[in-house]
């Protein structure tokens, strides 16, 4: 879903998502952070899609390496600072 958020804290249990095509949307559309893989906040909607991710890891970057494997089989590797499963 691409749009625009003006409430999102990781510390809550939602947010709300005023989509693309129609931003004036009063309440906008409620996202349950249960339900999500992941959230990107980018400065266009959009991208290139012949880009793929290299799962290179910046070895110069502060934190501890990590791999995350989502339970649709996807998988991304990055650092965290902090780590409790």
């Amino acid at each position: 879903m691409k749009g625009y958020v003006y409430d999102f804290s990781a510390l809550k249990d939602s947010f709300n998502v005023l989509p693309a095509d129609k931003p004036l949307q009063e309440h906008g559309i409620k996202v349950l952070m249960k339900d999500l893989k992941a959230v990107f906040f980018v400065k266009e909607f959009w991208g290139n899609p012949e880009y793929h991710d290299k799962a290179i890891v910046d070895e110069h970057i502060h934190g501890r390496k990590i791999e995350v494997r989502f339970r649709d089989g996807e998988t991304i590797v990055g650092k965290t600072e902090g780590y409790n499963p």
